[in-house]
């Protein structure tokens, strides 16, 4: 189950989990690395690792009411826009009792959505991340420069809709386990890089966990 980052062997292999229930799987390990935890704060994508949110839900019981919760990127649309990530999982039902802090709300500047979310900021515990085939995560891309800061504004995303809020990679780094969510033959090679820690994906300053339904090493 989840370590400590600060715990584990700098330069090693990422950890790499093949799991025939892959949400249930991350949701266990982001509950097992809170269980310690006062208070909870937690950051998850949109996409399809949203689908392990109900399972956080559930495993996390009771201190759900206590889980401060907040996204690792935002598409700047209203909330109840086909691509909000904050939608997405208000959807699933599973926000119901938790705290959620906001990366964008409806009126927002990226000027007044940095603020505001900075005021609250306080760090994070655990991180759940999805990652796309080239190896972006949150709305780090590869082969781009990474913002700095807390809360950035990215007005060019190179997937439709352009203009986003993301964490960095030091706000996603100051969580003590970072799960990496990713399914399926596509997203093979850039698992591969990412066990690795090949250093030109983000993914790789958090010392991930992988989980995924593939076998490590192999083309099944």
């Amino acid at each position: 189950m989840p370590c400590s980052r600060a715990a584990r062997e700098v330069g090693r292999l990422a950890e790499w989990h093949q799991s025939v229930r892959p949400f249930e799987t991350a949701a266990e390990f982001l509950a097992d690395a809170v269980r310690d935890v006062a208070t909870p704060r937690i950051a998850i994508p949109g996409g399809s690792a949203a689908a392990a949110l109900p399972f956080l839900r559930e495993r996390m019981g009771a201190r759900w009411e206590r889980t401060i919760l907040t996204f690792v990127d935002e598409r700047c649309v209203p909330v109840d826009h086909t691509d909000s990530n904050h939608g997405l999982a208000r959807n699933t039902g599973a926000l119901e009792g938790c705290t959620v802090i906001p990366l964008w709300e409806a009126g927002d500047t990226p000027e007044t959505a940095i603020a505001r979310f900075e005021a609250q900021w306080s760090g994070l515990d655990a991180i759940l991340l999805g990652m796309g085939g080239d190896g972006h995560v949150a709305s780090l891309f590869v082969g781009r420069p990474w913002p700095t800061g807390t809360l950035a504004f990215v007005p060019d995303s190179p997937k439709p809709p352009p203009a986003r809020m993301t964490l960095t990679v030091a706000a996603l780094a100051s969580a003590n386990t970072s799960v990496v969510l990713a399914l399926g033959e596509g997203k093979r090679d850039a698992l591969q890089r990412l066990h690795r820690r090949d250093p030109a994906l983000p993914a790789s300053a958090l010392d991930p966990i992988i989980v995924t339904d593939l076998k490590e090493g192999t083309h099944d």
